[in-house]
């Protein structure tokens, strides 16, 4: 895959309800080909991910969390980190999560985002609106679609 494969005009992903995993998972390995490059040493990656998930979801929904993982977690360190990625098929829904060793948010973070309205400070809202129900989920959310 080359990299300007996988960039799109914001337009065209904001007009689509859904896409494949593989698209996403296109999008997060041109995105962590860019950091490796640039940190080298400093960013490990770990993938685990079920191989051929028939999998529909909201476009943009795993690789804002793997970039926020990066810049806001492993990087801020001197040392860097390292970032997992696991999605995994189960009895009536998919787990996807993202991890690292970073020293991880904050409290009043967390709080801010799970009340973040539309339109609110430093484009949260919007974000947190559309996905509150993945990134905060206490129990497996159900299955998207499949293929």
């Amino acid at each position: 895959m080359h990299l300007a494969d996988s960039c799109y005009p914001a337009q065209v992903w904001r007009a689509r309800k859904s896409w494949r995993l593989s698209h996403e998972l296109e999008l997060v390995e041109a995105y962590l080909f860019i950091e490796k490059t640039r940190f080298e040493d400093r960013l490990s990656v770990v993938l685990h991910v079920e191989p051929d998930l028939p999998l529909l979801l909201p476009p943009l929904s795993i690789q804002p969390l793997i970039e926020n993982a990066v810049r806001h977690g492993l990087l801020s360190r001197n040392v860097g980190g390292t970032l997992c990625l696991s999605i995994t098929r189960h009895e009536g829904y998919t787990r996807i999560e993202v991890k690292d060793n970073s020293k991880g948010i904050e409290p009043e973070m967390v709080a801010e985002l799970l009340h973040a309205t539309p339109g609110g400070k430093g484009g949260k809202g919007r974000r947190s609106e559309d996905f509150r129900p993945f990134y905060f989920a206490s129990r497996p959310f159900p299955n998207f679609n499949y293929f």
